[in-house]
């Protein structure tokens, strides 16, 4: 009625046990018995079918079913995981021949069809899975060595792993398997093991496995034979990640790649090292003007969890690129030697990068905590004498003689987001920009927040905005911008002051043009309306004393304001002398929504030789 086996010491019931046996022959002279029809069925299993033979010491017993209901029976008796549904057919064709000797040798072969599958949360899904499992094997009980050899082929169905999508009609998942494992001492050696995607990918490992009840000691060498890039990157990122990160489907991604490491561990220690290799690489991202080309990578890993001994030795790599396009820069080659330790890896040496006029240093660069959720990359940034027209032809028609110099260290990256210290001076326009306090937040997110402050020194309004549409303005410009944040290509907050000084020499004019567009942008009328209009006939320039603007931008409401206050009254633009003119703010506590901001500035710049603003 009832059998309890232990396996694996656990007690698993066994209800109902029904045998029928059919024929039979016994020979007691030469110690022969034969069964070779045997019916059994228990409470959960049926359809299943023995033979047993028994020739002197000699017993070969073979059992095949099929829709045996294995599946069920596993649910039954609480062997699957806890909330997995599983359903599909099954056969089974197995033998177990004991020797002389006491050796003994078995085979198995299980077949389900039509599998279909779902876990708890739904977040693995199997349809119509076809799977073939082969055991193989040997116990020799002189030695308590099993030793097995064991392939796993899954040919057919769709599986939906998370956002990872298989078609195992396409794709065949494959993996065999082969070692020794000696029972009393729960040590496993394998001799080789083998599982991957057909066409695809393949992961190699070969080592040792012992079983400890509070966690097993590993040592395995694991190594990826050479492998095409592109169907990778499409399959397990492109593909799945595209939605969330659309730049992925506009790049492209060529070579091989491979790999070599060991997986080492005893209790909570672990420890991964390596290498991973890609050879005859190219990268491209077009629409950035961004491409790389002839790329040879040897990129040393040390994964751990426990601290490094002081005698452990750094391993060594490096980045070899043959051609490297980048925006803004020449084509040239770049070359980096790579050094790991302990969760870490690093540049120890500053890498020089040529510009058209100038020199880029980039790093030394150190990164800790790969391995964790918020790795930590620390660099700097030299800029000498690196020309400033092609960096700012995209967004100004005109070409600007001038450079960039200065050094931001460190530059510290935490996860997706970074910081520095220190500032990069654009000298231009007779005089200079100096940006500080860069950072950002969900760097490479879809929708980066990019931050900065910047100072303006003595710069010449005259070459500024010569040959523009706004209106020729002669004078000195100073002034800064605090707490500038940028988020889908526009600016979403800042605090701006900007304010003419006198400098001998230097004359104080402004045009008619600039003047009606300075009141526009204001919110202001025109102040050469009716009568008013009459002195453009015969001026087109005025002197002025001060300009002075204050604007500031948060929660997407814009104001304006002029910084010079008489009589109560606040002025952008205030005289110089009779035939002057002044823009007066008439409505100090005006605010416009930015986006309509934004258009009346377009409408202003829109005639030819203007900045383009987007």
């Amino acid at each position: 009625p009832e059998v309890r086996p232990v396996v694996g010491g656990k007690e698993i019931p066994i209800e109902g046990i029904r045998l029928h046996i059919r024929e039979g022959t016994l020979d007691s002279k030469k110690k022969f018995l034969a069964m070779p029809d045997i019916r059994l069925q228990t409470a959960l299993l049926e359809n299943l079918h023995a033979s047993l033979e028994v020739y002197g010491k000699r017993v070969v017993i073979e059992l095949e079913g099929e829709d045996t209901r294995i599946i069920k029976a596993a649910h039954s008796l609480n062997l699957m995981p806890k909330g997995w549904q599983l359903k599909g057919r099954d056969s089974i064709r197995a033998s177990l021949i004991l020797n002389e000797k006491g050796d003994m040798s078995f085979t198995s072969k299980f077949r389900f069809k039509a599998l279909d599958f779902q876990n708890s949360d739904g977040s693995a899904i199997g349809e119509k899975i076809t799977t073939r499992w082969d055991i193989n094997g040997s116990l020799d009980p002189t030695h308590s060595l099993l030793s097995s050899n064991t392939t796993l082929q899954v040919t057919g169905g769709e599986i939906l792993y998370d956002r990872f999508y298989f078609d195992l009609n396409k794709t065949p998942l494959f993996s065999s398997a082969e070692g020794n494992y000696d029972i009393p001492k729960k040590y496993l050696q394998l001799s080789n093991l083998s599982i991957g995607l057909k066409d695809l990918i393949t992961l190699q490992a070969k080592g040792k496995l012992i079983h400890k009840k509070e966690a097993p000691d590993i040592g395995l060498s694991i190594n990826i034979p050479k492998t095409p890039l592109a169907p990778v990157f499409q399959h397990f990122i492109a593909e799945p990640f595209k939605a969330e990160r659309p730049f992925l489907a506009s790049l492209d991604l060529g070579g091989t790649i491979s790999a070599d490491f060991t997986l080492t561990g005893n209790g909570q220690d672990r420890r991964v090292m390596g290498h991973y290799f890609w050879h005859a690489g190219e990268l491209a991202f077009e629409q950035n003007g961004f491409s790389l080309t002839g790329i040879e990578l040897d990129l040393p890993l040390w994964y751990q969890t426990y601290k490094s001994r002081a005698d452990a030795n750094n391993l060594k790599g490096g980045l070899f690129i043959q051609s490297m396009t980048l925006p803004l820069l020449p084509e040239q080659p770049l070359k980096l030697p790579l050094d790991a330790g302990p969760n870490r890896l690093a540049v120890k040496s500053p890498t020089i990068l040529r510009a058209d006029a100038g020199k880029i240093q980039w790093g030394p660069v150190s990164c800790s905590g790969l391995y964790s959720s918020r790795p930590t990359i620390v660099t700097s940034l030299t800029l000498s004498d690196v020309e400033l027209g092609p960096f700012l032809s995209e967004i100004w028609s005109r070409s600007i003689q001038g450079t960039l110099n200065g050094t931001l260290t460190p530059i510290h990256f935490e996860g997706t987001d970074f910081s520095s210290k220190g500032e990069l001076k654009m000298s231009a326009f007779g005089g200079d920009i100096v940006f500080s306090d860069f950072g950002a937040l969900g760097l490479f997110s879809s929708t980066p927040l990019l931050k900065m402050n910047a100072r303006v020194n003595d710069l010449r309004l005259d070459l500024l905005t010569r040959d523009t549409s706004f209106g020729r303005i002669e004078g000195i410009l100073k002034g800064r911008i605090l707490d500038l944040e940028i988020a889908h290509k526009q600016p979403q907050k800042f605090d701006l002051l900007l304010e003419t000084i006198k400098k001998k020499g230097v004359r104080q004019r402004i045009s008619i043009k600039a003047v009606d567009n300075i009141a526009r942008i204001g919110g202001g009328q025109s102040p050469f309306m009716g009568f008013a209009g009459v002195v453009t006939s015969f001026f087109k320039e005025f002197p002025y004393k001060k300009i002075g603007v204050r604007a500031t931008l948060d929660n997407d409401i814009f104001r304006i304001h002029g910084t010079i206050k008489e009589n109560g009254k606040e002025f952008l633009v205030k005289r110089g002398g009779l035939s002057g003119v002044n823009i007066i703010n008439q409505n100090p506590d005006n605010h416009i929504r930015f986006q309509d901001m934004m258009k009346r500035i377009k409408r202003i710049t829109a005639g030819k030789g203007g900045p383009v603003i987007e």
